[in-house]
Parts: C-alpha cells; sequence; structure tokens
C-alpha cells in the first residue's frame, strides 16, 4: 500500500516537473520571438536544471510500478523495464488507486504532449531566425562579395 501511494507521489510530482518544463518552454518561445537571448540561454539554463530530476523520477516511477507488479529482478530485468506502462500495471491496483493513477498517467502525458508541440513550434521558429540572419549577412555582404567583419580586429 506503501508503495502506491509513494508511485502516486512520484507521478504528481513528475506531472509538476513537466508542466514547469512546459512553462519555461513557453520562455523560450518568448524569448526567441522577441529575439531576447539572455531570456533564451536563462530559459536554456532552467530547462538543463528540469531536465535531470524528470529522468530519475521517471526511473522511480517504472521501478515502483514494476514493484507492484511483483517483478523480480527489476534492477536487471531490461526488457520489463523497457515495456512499462501505466495500462499493464491498472490491474494490480484497486480501483480508486487505479482512478488516482490512470489521472495522474493522464496528466503526464497531456504535459508531454504539450512540450512536443512547443518544441515543433520552437524549432520552426529557431528555423524561421536562422533563415533571417542567413538572408540579412546575404545583403550586407552584396550577396557574401564582401567580408562581413573587418580582418583588423
Amino acid at each position: 500500500m506503501e508503495t502506491i501511494s509513494q508511485l502516486k507521489e512520484i507521478m504528481k510530482t513528475e506531472a509538476e516537473l513537466i508542466e514547469a518544463m512546459h512553462e519555461v518552454m513557453k520562455e523560450q518561445q518568448d524569448a526567441i520571438i522577441r529575439y531576447e537571448s539572455d531570456k533564451l540561454n536563462d530559459a536554456i539554463q532552467k530547462q538543463q536544471e528540469l531536465l535531470s530530476p524528470i529522468e530519475l523520477l521517471e526511473k522511480e516511477r517504472v521501478k515502483m510500478g514494476l514493484r507492484i507488479m511483483n517483478v523480480e529482478d527489476i534492477e536487471d530485468n531490461r526488457k520489463a523495464r523497457e515495456t512499462f506502462t501505466i495500462e499493464r500495471l491498472l490491474p494490480y491496483l484497486n480501483n480508486d488507486d487505479a482512478d488516482d493513477v490512470q489521472a495522474l498517467a493522464n496528466r503526464l502525458r497531456k504535459g508531454t504532449e504539450n512540450i512536443v508541440q512547443i518544441t515543433r513550434e520552437n524549432r520552426r521558429l529557431l528555423e524561421h531566425s536562422r533563415k533571417f540572419v542567413r538572408e540579412n549577412i546575404r545583403i550586407l555582404t552584396g550577396n557574401y562579395s564582401k567580408q562581413f567583419v573587418d580582418q583588423k580586429l
């Protein structure tokens, strides 16, 4: 029973961190749109700080789930860790716990989908910015026929 409570707490914390990651990625998107490199660097730093705890919680979630499913040798059982899903865990839980875990799983899924979506949007924005900079350099150098930076520097 305590393991199920631990699993729920892990999933709740993981969902909170994923939602925080989504907010940071929105800040990143805003910095890209506004061409604010300092804010972009800050957002990237925040992202990197969130990644490690999210990865650790994901591993712990899988271990807890496998423990509830009575899988032996969790550390050595790579296949079990790689194929673990919440859907496979639900039959091992009573109805109330299954409902709670399913709701948390949906929250995790939604947060992950939001991150995937904003990642795609940010990738498009960065590609557009890269093209914009390249085009400006082309214009400033007369179709790359002049040097952009004085070599004396």
